[in-house]
């Protein structure tokens, strides 16, 4: 009987520093999978060992997945700034589908004791919009905001949503 095949694999960074007359920036790292086998030969009666060795290009392949990891974090982020946790673990579970969620939205509702939520809106916003410049309503708009972001900020709250002059934040729900 002949011995089993062993093969290992292992990633390995190669520099191609041999293109002398490239660039510095065509001259990327690339990611290779280099695997190693051994495999029995029977040469006559005598058995000998060969090896293959086998390089592969990967470096494509982890540069995608890297952009998904990136994508997919950034849409976490994104989720985690106005949704709870429970929510977003809710979205996140195998069985939630666009047919399922609304049948089983009832379990992300939650009681909140001593929570906060802010609407505050600018009295006579409306009005003022029509007679000044529309640039200086911006401006005032971007001071105003700017001062409560910064309480916000120092309190914990969570800036929820600015739309015109209507500014909503709350405290103590997304826990």
């Amino acid at each position: 009987t002949s011995p089993p095949c062993h093969s290992s694999t292992s990633a390995a960074r190669i520099r191609q520093d041999f293109h002398a007359e490239e660039s510095q920036e065509d001259l990327d790292e690339q990611l290779y999978e280099i695997s190693i086998r051994s495999m029995p030969s029977m040469q006559g009666r005598r058995r000998k060992a060969v090896g293959m060795v086998s390089f592969v290009d990967v470096t494509t392949t982890l540069q995608a997945q890297a952009a998904l990891l990136s994508l997919a974090e950034n849409q976490l982020s994104l989720l985690s700034s106005f949704l709870p946790k429970h929510a977003i673990e809710f979205l996140a579970r195998r069985d939630s589908n666009a047919d399922t969620i609304p049948q089983n939205v009832g379990k992300l509702a939650r009681s909140h004791k001593m929570a906060t939520v802010l609407f505050m809106d600018v009295c006579g916003f409306t009005s003022m919009s029509k007679s000044v410049e529309p640039h200086k309503v911006m401006e005032m708009l971007n001071a105003l905001f700017s001062r409560v972001d910064k309480l916000t900020d120092e309190y914990k709250v969570h800036k929820m949503e600015t739309a015109g002059d209507c500014y909503i934040a709350a405290s103590r729900v997304l826990s």
